[in-house]
């Protein structure tokens, strides 16, 4: 069959959403299908055609062909983008240097292999995206249930990022203002920085704040990444610089060699299996510094038209995997050996070993907060577009009249219910225990299982999908060892 140009037109006039949070493209009409099998999926595309894949920003057309180096920086910038990697140090503790880090490079390679299963997946039909795909494969229920996942990890996300602005602006007040009169943030927070009538005027700021973003059509959020990835690489540098002197300190001031509670934990794991369940914690972090396939499926299009596309998508996954492995080992080993003994929650809050003002740090704390605001309305843009398909499948009009009140309930929605829970560790165990896994692991084995065509009982679907949902379960009791303690506290 082919598709005549009233057929094309008509499809033009429909809107596609290409990628959960990114933006909405009108298909591509050079897709030529024609086949000799009335049951036939092959596709014939022109290579010489222009092809559209979203850029990751605001809605744009775009001749864009993707590149290996475009999309390790795009799996890079996504995986680094939520700051998880400075929050290592005290699940570091727990685990072990060298199991911290040996858990870092299995996740990494969980997430090869979760994203290699969804391409092969995609290669069976045209569509695009993770909803068409979902769709599919799974049925309407699932994409739904998928779009119910996507909402609540970018929620979440938005409250992360609001209740993570709070104490780095505190911690920035209180060295520039305070620093003589109290000596820990602890008690200049139970003092003064967390009464509310400093918490509520905040939190209300930086939701008008993340607000009025949304509406600036000439800030695109490809620019707003590659700012974040330089000002992380940044702090990253500092900390190299900084980190033998760090070290040097607590060897001679803390260290001591008849008390073994001094002792840095190189690799015993058994601290991990406590009460406290650090050990599915841990990993729930490490599931969240991973979540890029949102992003992968308008990328595979793309590669699909190019010379041997299963070798390209392969070496561009490899490469910004292991980028984003290589730079959290680093932020891993830095952020833990500038304190043994009593790791900060993040690396960025750490003490300066002289009492005195950092005021490099005090710089990259406030250009996160800057980070932090701005990528806000990322995570509000993929909430909005799973809303619409959830709710508003056939009510784009509607929708259009209600975006302006849609985005002020979200946006100061999230400000305000940061207000009463802003411990922002306890954001990333429910990210990446309650969403991620299902998002990134169990969604694209099951996609992959129904493109094979083989019953599910066959050993290699059957054994991919008892491991998809192995870690499911290490995110749940991850989630769930975190909100009992929420609760406790």
């Amino acid at each position: 069959m082919s598709i005549n140009n009233d057929s094309a037109r008509n499809q033009n006039e429909k809107l596609t959403i290409v990628a959960p949070g990114f933006h909405t493209i009108e298909p591509d009409t050079r897709l030529n299908r024609e086949s000799t099998q009335p049951n036939s999926n092959e596709i014939k595309i022109d290579p010489k055609a222009p092809i559209t894949i979203p850029n990751i920003g605001v809605p744009v057309k775009s001749t864009y062909r993707p590149t290996i180096l475009g999309t390790c920086f795009i799996i890079t910038h996504v995986s680094l983008g939520n700051f998880a990697i400075f929050s290592y140090a005290q699940k570091t503790k727990s685990f072990g240097l060298v199991w911290m880090i040996i858990f870092c490079i299995l996740v990494a390679i969980t997430n090869y292999w979760a994203i290699m299963r969804s391409f092969a997946a995609s290669t069976k039909i045209k569509d695009m995206n993770y909803f068409q795909i979902t769709e599919h494969f799974l049925g309407k229920k699932a994409r739904r249930f998928l779009n119910v996942f996507i909402i609540g990890y970018a929620f979440l996300y938005m409250m992360y990022l609001v209740a993570l602005t709070f104490p780095i602006t505190g911690r920035i007040v209180k060295i520039l203002l305070y620093n003589k009169q109290y000596q820990s943030y602890d008690t200049f927070y139970k003092e003064k920085w967390g009464r509310g009538f400093i918490k509520y005027p905040f939190f209300i700021t930086i939701g008008f704040c993340s607000y009025v973003i949304n509406y600036f059509k000439f800030i695109r959020l490809k620019t707003i990444g590659i700012f974040r990835i330089i000002t992380i690489i940044f702090c990253i540098l500092i900390l190299i610089i900084q980190t033998p002197s760090y070290y040097n300190y607590y060897k001679s001031n803390i260290y001591n060699e008849k008390d073994e509670t001094t002792y840095p934990n190189w690799s015993n794991l058994g601290n991990a299996f406590t009460t406290k369940m650090e050990f599915f914690k841990g990993l729930c972090i490490l599931f969240v510094s991973y979540t890029c396939m949102s992003v992968m499926f308008p990328i595979f299009e793309g590669f699909k038209i190019q010379f041997n596309p299963w070798k390209n998508v392969r070496i561009s996954v490899i490469l910004g995997l292991s980028s984003t492995t290589a730079i959290t080992i680093i932020s891993i080993i830095c952020s833990y050996l500038m304190n043994p003994y009593s790791p900060e929650e993040l690396i960025i809050f750490r003490k300066n070993k002289n009492s005195g003002k950092d005021i490099v740090m005090l710089i990259i704390n406030f250009i996160l907060i800057i980070c932090a605001v701005f990528t806000v309305s990322r995570y509000y843009l993929m909430l909005k577009i799973n809303f619409k398909i959830l709710f508003f499948s056939n009510k784009e009009k509607l929708l259009e009249k209600l975006n302006n009140l849609f985005t002020f309930i979200f946006c100061f929605g999230s400000a305000l219910a940061s207000v009463h829970f802003n411990h922002f560790l306890s954001y990333l165990s429910y990210i990446g225990g309650f969403f991620s896994v299902f998002i990134s692991f169990l969604f694209p084995v099951l996609l992959y299982v129904k493109s094979t065509g083989k019953d599910i009982k066959y050993w290699n679907n059957l054994s991919q999908i008892i491991f998809a949902i192995i870690l499911c379960v290490i995110g749940i009791i991850g989630g769930i060892s975190t909100f009992v303690d929420d609760i406790r506290n």
